[in-house]
Parts: C-alpha cells; sequence; structure tokens
C-alpha cells in the first residue's frame, strides 16, 4: 500500500485547475505503479492499467484515459468532464457523485454500472455497453447513444431531450418516467420487450418501427408519429394519445382501455382485437373499422364517425354525445345504455342490435324508422 500526491505541475495542467489531490488506499496488485505516476505527471494515460485504483474526488476533467483499465476502480465524485475515455473498460467501477458531462465513452465497458443520478449531460456514449447499468434519474440531454447496447438497462426518470438513439438497442430496458419528448425513435435498432410506462414520448418519432408487445401504459404520446408502426398486443392503457399519428398501424390486440385518443389519425390502421374499454376517441374517423370490438364506457362524443362499423361491437355505456353517425353500422352490436344524444344517425343502420335502455334524446334521423 502506498499514497500518491499528485503534483501541483501536474495540477496546474488540469483543465479545471484543481488543486493536489491525494491517491489512498491502492494495491500495488491492482493498479500498475507506473500508470499511476504516469497520470499523476501529465494530462492522460492512454490504455494505462488502473484496476482497483482509488481516485475518488480527482479532477481529471480533459485528460486522455482511452482505452484504460478502469475496472473496479474507485471514482466516485471524480470530475471527467469532457475526459476521453473511449473504449475505456470501467466494469465494476465506482462512479457515484461522478461528473461525466461531454465525457468521451465511445466503445466504452459499462456493463451493469451504478449510475444513478449520473451526470452525463452532452456525454459521448456511441457504440458504448451498457447493458443492466442502472441510469435511473440520469441526466442524458444531447448524449450521443447512437449503437449503445441498452438491453435490460435501467433508464427511469432519466432525461433524454435531444439525445441521438439510432442504431441503440434498448430490448427490455426499463423507461418508466423517462424524458424521451421530440426524439426520433426511428432508427432505433431494437425495442423488444422494453417498459416505457409514464414515459414523456410527446412529439417522438416512431415511424415503421417493431413494437410489438412493448408498454406504453400511461405514457404521453401526444403528436407521436407511430405511422406504419407494428404495435402487435402492446399496452397503451391510460396513455394520452392527443393528435398521436397511427396510419397503416398495426394495432392488433393491442390494450388501448382508458387511453386519450383525441385527434388521432387512424386510416389504414389494423384494429382487429383491439381493446378500447373506457378509451376517449374523437376527431375524423370516417369509416374507421371497429367491428367487433370492446369499446364498453368509451367516449366518442363530438367525434365524426361517418360510415364507421361497429357491427358486434361491446358498445354498452359508450357515449356519442352530439357525434357524427351518418351511415354508421351498429348491427349486432350490443348498446345498452348507451348514449346517442344529439348524434347525427342518418342512414346509420342498428339491425339485430340491442338497444336496451340506450338514450337517444334529441338525436337526429330517427324520424327514418
Amino acid at each position: 500500500m502506498f499514497r500518491l500526491a499528485r503534483s501541483a505541475s501536474a495540477a496546474r495542467r488540469n483543465a479545471m485547475g484543481a488543486a493536489v489531490l491525494v491517491l489512498c488506499s491502492l494495491s500495488l496488485s491492482a493498479a500498475d505503479r507506473s500508470s499511476l505516476e504516469r497520470l499523476e505527471q501529465s494530462d492522460g494515460c492512454a490504455g494505462c492499467d488502473l484496476r482497483g485504483a482509488v481516485l475518488a474526488g480527482w479532477n481529471l476533467s480533459g485528460e486522455d484515459l482511452s482505452g484504460a483499465d478502469l475496472r473496479d476502480a474507485d471514482l466516485s465524485g471524480v470530475v471527467l468532464y469532457r475526459t476521453r475515455l473511449s473504449g475505456a473498460d470501467l466494469r465494476g467501477a465506482r462512479l457515484q457523485g461522478a461528473s461525466l458531462g461531454r465525457a468521451d465513452l465511445g466503445g466504452a465497458l459499462l456493463d451493469g454500472l451504478d449510475l444513478t443520478q449520473g451526470r452525463l449531460a452532452g456525454a459521448v456514449l456511441n457504440g458504448a455497453s451498457l447493458p443492466a447499468t442502472n441510469l435511473t434519474n440520469a441526466n442524458l440531454e444531447g448524449a450521443d447513444l447512437r449503437g449503445a447496447r441498452l438491453h435490460e438497462a435501467r433508464l427511469s426518470g432519466a432525461l433524454l431531450r435531444n439525445a441521438e438513439l439510432s442504431g441503440a438497442d434498448l430490448s427490455r430496458a426499463v423507461m418508466t418516467g423517462a424524458d424521451l419528448s421530440g426524439l426520433d425513435l426511428s432508427g432505433v435498432l431494437s425495442f423488444k420487450g422494453a417498459d416505457f410506462g409514464a414515459a414523456d414520448l410527446k412529439r417522438t418519432g416512431l415511424a415503421g418501427q417493431d413494437l410489438s408487445a412493448v408498454s406504453f401504459r400511461d405514457a404521453q404520446l401526444e403528436g407521436a408519429d407511430l405511422t406504419d408502426a407494428i404495435l402487435r398486443g402492446s399496452d397503451f392503457e391510460g396513455a394520452a394519445m392527443v393528435k398521436t399519428r397511427l396510419e397503416n398501424a398495426d394495432l392488433s390486440d393491442a390494450n388501448l382501455a382508458a387511453a386519450r385518443l383525441e385527434g388521432v389519425k387512424l386510416s389504414g390502421a389494423r384494429l382487429s382485437g383491439v381493446k378500447l374499454a373506457g378509451a376517449t376517441l374523437s376527431g375524423t374517423l370516417v369509416g374507421i373499422d371497429f367491428s367487433g370490438l370492446d369499446l364498453r364506457g368509451a367516449n366518442l362524443s363530438h367525434a365524426n364517425l361517418k360510415d364507421a362499423s361497429f357491427r358486434g361491437a361491446q358498445l354498452q355505456g359508450t357515449l356519442f354525445f352530439s357525434a357524427n353517425l351518418y351511415a354508421a353500422d351498429f348491427r349486432e352490436a350490443n348498446l345498452r345504455n348507451a348514449v346517442f344524444n344529439s348524434a347525427n344517425l342518418r342512414n346509420a343502420r342498428f339491425e339485430g342490435a340491442d338497444i336496451e335502455s340506450a338514450d337517444f334524446k334529441d338525436a337526429r334521423g330517427l324520424e327514418q324508422r
């Protein structure tokens, strides 16, 4: 064991002007003595063996540690602002309280690290290995995560605005409550098994992505683009989907119960087996096929449902207040306790429908019957 003080001259060369700091409790069997001396006396240590080194509290901002072996090192509270760590191996390192803003971690190995509340704004993490890494509440705003391996990573509450994620692997990643608003996610490699519950996905680009069985429960998807997306079996229960684009999306067997689908675009969407109980749908839904679907307790008030088909649908207690239902098809539908107050029902078809206790007060077009 030995103590190594960082020289005053080295500290002066440091971009942040740090004071002389002390390295303590270091095992000679881990970190290489020459590597430590090199780090002490220069502005970098590319490729150095710093395994198990105790560098807690050091200021290494702007230095070159690319390719360094930092496995099991103690980097708690270390300032690594703009530090070059590309290709470095940091597995098992302790980074609590470390500042990694704008650090270059391209291709670095960060597998399974605890980076809770990590300060990584503007960091370069392209091609980095981050499987099962804990990034809960981390600040990754503007980070470059292109090609990063984030499968099974925990990013709950993380801030990812303006980040780049093209080619990233988010399979089984936990993104609950994360802020991804405004991101283009159309180039993400995989979302398989990911959880975006309560995440902020407003105005995100997800066009054409395979999002089968992904959870978006209670997520904010206002203005998101899911055109041509594969959403089979996905969970959108309680999600806010105001003005979300779903043209030609495959929503087969998706759960949209209690979702807010206000002003959505559903033309060409496949809705077989979709659950819409308690959902709110509004806007232009002309010609949409809701045949056989569960819309119990849904609110379609004021929607334009001209030529829409609800044949055989479950519509108990569904609200159609002031909706335009011109030529809509309700044949064989269950309409018990449905409300059609002030709706336009001209040329609508009800053959075989169960209308027990349905409310047609002030509905237009019934005089044709």
